[in-house]
C-alpha cells in the first residue's frame, strides 16, 4: 500500500477536526484527506476512515444489481409468480379484468413487465389450469 493511501482518511460528512496535538484538518464529505501518522488515532476517533477502508464499505453499500432473466427463463418466472397469486387469491392481486395487477406482478417477479407479455403469458395460464382440471 502507497503512503499516500495510508495517511488519507475519509469522513462521511463535512468537518473540522481539531486535534490534542494542535492539528486542524478540514473534512469535506467522501474527499480523501491527508492525516499525519501521529494523529490517526484520534481522527479514526472522530469518525474518519482509511481511504480503503472507506472505498471498500461504500462498495458494501451498493445495491446488488438486479438480473433480468431472457428467454424461457423470465417466461417461466411470470407464469411462476402468476401461480403465485392465484394460489394466494387475494382480491388486489387482480384487477376487474381478472388478470393479475401488473403493479403486483411486477413485484412478485422483481422486474418489469409489459401487458401484452402478461396478457400472453396468463392465456396459457389459463388454458394449461383447464387441462389440468
Amino acid at each position: 500500500m502507497s503512503e499516500d493511501k495510508r495517511n488519507s482518511f475519509v469522513m462521511g460528512r463535512n468537518r473540522v477536526l481539531r486535534t490534542t496535538a494542535g492539528h486542524t484538518i478540514e473534512f469535506k464529505k467522501g474527499e480523501p484527506t491527508y492525516v499525519p501518522p501521529e494523529i490517526h488515532e484520534e481522527a479514526t476517533a472522530a469518525g474518519a476512515v482509511p481511504e480503503d477502508e472507506a472505498a471498500f464499505l461504500e462498495a458494501q453499500k451498493e445495491p446488488p444489481k438486479k438480473v433480468v432473466p431472457t428467454g424461457n427463463d423470465r417466461k417461466d418466472t411470470i407464469m411462476t409468480a402468476m401461480q403465485i397469486m392465484v394460489e394466494r387469491n387475494a382480491r388486489e392481486d387482480f384487477g376487474a379484468n381478472g388478470l393479475p395487477t401488473m403493479k403486483n406482478l411486477q413485484k412478485e417477479c422483481n422486474f418489469d413487465i409489459d401487458a401484452k407479455e402478461r396478457d400472453a403469458i396468463w392465456k396459457e395460464l389459463q388454458e394449461q389450469l383447464k387441462g389440468a382440471e
